[in-house]
């Protein structure tokens, strides 16, 4: 993971965190339920599962839609974590994705199809 990724995925963690799981704005069961999303987001990402790491995030996204819904995490402290997940998705775009490429190559031509083979098969002694 590139070190910009990794800085973004810490931006991430503060803003969850903020100034303490049990600090006001977040319950100890959305802190720690936010928390075990983040490093499902951070292992993603860190094994270069771009699109693993987009599903963490969108889950992440909707827990904290859940637990805005539920009083389990203030509006203050849920506008931070999504646009710290923003941050992190839009970083995890600009890295560059693994391709494979497969190189395939083309059998031999075929001899000529007008009956000379141009000396080749017959050892050159020109025997019918």
């Amino acid at each position: 993971m590139k070190p910009a990724a990794a800085g973004v995925l810490a931006l991430l963690v503060l803003a969850l965190t903020g100034c303490g799981s049990d600090g006001p704005g977040l319950s100890d069961a959305a802190s720690q339920s936010l928390d075990a999303q983040v490093q499902l987001v951070r292992s993603a990402a860190q094994a270069g599962d771009h699109q693993g790491a987009a599903d963490a995030l969108d889950a992440l996204r909707g827990s904290v839609s859940e637990l805005l819904d539920a009083g389990e995490i203030n509006e203050l402290r849920a506008d931070a974590v999504l646009e710290a997940a923003d941050r992190v998705e839009a970083e995890l775009d600009a890295l560059p994705t693994t391709t494979t490429t497969t190189t395939t190559t083309a059998p031999p031509a075929a001899p000529p199809e007008d009956g000379h083979d141009n000396g080749r098969g017959r050892g050159g002694k020109g025997e019918d």
